[in-house]
C-alpha cells in the first residue's frame, strides 16, 4: 500500500515555490499510478450528486490502489445559474456528502484533488464554498470568482483550473476575450522548475475540442475560438504532455500539434440506466514508471475491470491533427 501524508480534504503543504499548492513523493522505486474519473452532461434530477454511481466508482478505484485522485467535475447539478442562499447551503451539503463519500470508500490514504464543473454556479460564493471545503488557499493571483491550483506527485506536475470561468461572465467584457487572468496565471505556471518537471498535465472541466466539434457542433472551449487557441497554444509552447476533461459522457482521446487530449466522462449515472456500461461508468488509470524518460502509459477499464484502451503517452514532435476513440450518447 502506498503512503501519502496528506489526508482526503487535501491539507496543504507550501513549498519554496508558492504556487505549488500540494507535493507528495511517491514511494521510492515505486512508479505513479493516478486514477482520473469525471462525469458528463446532466443526467437525473437537478440539484443532486450521483451517489451511487460515485460508490460504485471509489470501490473500484480503490482496488486500483493509487496514489491519488484527480476529479474533473462536475460534483452536482442543476445549480448553474442560482446564488440564493437555499442553493449554496445545497452546494455545501452536496460537496459534504462526495467527501464522505470518497473517504468511506477511498480511505484517507488516497488523495482526491477536484475541479469545479459547470454544473455548478461561477460566481465567487459557489467558489469560496468549494476552495474553503476542499482546503485549497487562494495563493494564486487571480479573481474571487477563478478557481486553479497545482499539484506536485513525484516530478509529474499536474495543474488544475476551472477552465468554464471567465471575465466576461462578471464585467461583461467583449465577447471575444484578449487576454484572461487565469491564461496568464496558467503560462507562469508552467515555466516554473523546468529542469525539476518530469511531465507537465493540465486537469479541467471542458475539452478544448469536444467529441462533437468536427461536425461544427461546440460544446467545449471552442466556443470560444480566440479563448480556445491561446489555451492550446499555452499548452503547446510549454511542453504540456496532455490535457484531461470530462463535460461529456464517453471516452474520446486525440492528439493535436503534440499535445494529448482525454475526455473521460464516466462517473455520470448509476449503472441500472439501460446504456452501454462504458459510455457512463469508466475510469482512467495513468501510470508513470519510475525511470525519469519513459512515456507514461494510460489505460481505460469499466468497472467490470475490462480494458477498453492503452496507449503510452507519448510525446509528438509533429503535429497529428485527430487521433480518436469515441463513443458519442445517442
Amino acid at each position: 500500500m502506498r503512503y501519502l501524508s496528506i489526508s482526503l480534504y487535501l491539507r496543504l503543504l507550501v513549498l519554496a515555490a508558492p504556487t505549488i499548492l500540494f507535493a507528495e513523493n511517491v514511494e521510492e522505486g515505486e512508479e505513479l499510478r493516478v486514477v482520473i474519473i469525471g462525469s458528463g452532461e446532466k443526467n437525473g434530477d437537478e440539484k443532486t450528486l450521483h451517489e451511487e454511481a460515485l460508490t460504485e466508482m471509489f470501490q473500484r478505484i480503490k482496488d486500483e490502489d493509487p496514489d491519488a485522485v484527480f476529479y474533473t467535475g462536475s460534483l452536482i447539478f442543476g445549480l448553474e445559474a442560482s446564488e440564493t442562499p437555499e442553493s449554496f447551503d445545497i452546494f455545501r451539503k452536496r460537496l459534504q456528502t462526495f467527501s464522505e463519500l470518497a473517504k468511506k470508500y477511498l480511505g484517507n490514504h488516497i488523495p482526491v484533488y477536484p475541479v469545479i464543473g459547470t454544473h455548478q454556479f461561477a460566481n465567487p460564493g459557489a467558489v469560496g464554498i468549494f476552495r474553503e471545503h476542499f482546503g485549497i488557499k487562494n495563493t494564486t493571483p487571480l479573481e474571487a470568482y477563478q478557481l486553479a491550483y497545482t499539484v506536485l506527485l513525484d516530478g509529474v506536475q499536474f495543474i488544475v483550473l476551472a477552465t468554464d470561468i471567465d471575465e466576461r461572465q462578471y464585467r461583461r467584457y467583449q465577447r471575444y476575450v484578449r487576454t484572461m487572468p487565469l491564461l496568464d496565471w496558467l503560462e507562469k505556471e508552467l515555466r516554473t522548475d523546468p529542469e525539476s518537471i518530469r511531465y507537465r498535465i493540465v486537469i479541467g472541466h471542458e475539452p478544448a475540442f469536444s467529441s462533437a466539434y468536427p461536425q461544427g457542433i461546440r460544446i467545449g472551449l471552442e466556443g470560444n475560438p480566440q479563448r480556445r487557441d491561446r489555451f492550446w497554444n499555452i499548452l503547446r509552447e510549454n511542453g504540456v504532455l496532455a490535457y484531461f476533461s470530462s463535460h461529456e459522457s464517453l471516452f474520446d482521446r486525440s492528439n493535436r500539434q503534440g499535445v494529448w487530449q482525454i475526455i473521460t466522462g464516466g462517473a455520470s449515472v448509476p449503472r441500472n440506466v439501460k446504456k452501454d456500461d462504458f459510455f457512463f461508468q469508466h475510469y482512467v488509470l495513468l501510470t508513470v514508471p519510475k525511470k525519469w524518460n519513459e512515456p507514461p502509459l494510460l489505460q481505460v477499464f469499466d468497472l467490470n475491470g475490462k480494458k477498453w484502451d492503452e496507449f503510452t503517452l507519448t510525446p509528438v514532435n509533429r503535429p497529428v491533427y485527430q487521433l480518436r476513440i469515441s463513443k458519442v450518447v445517442s
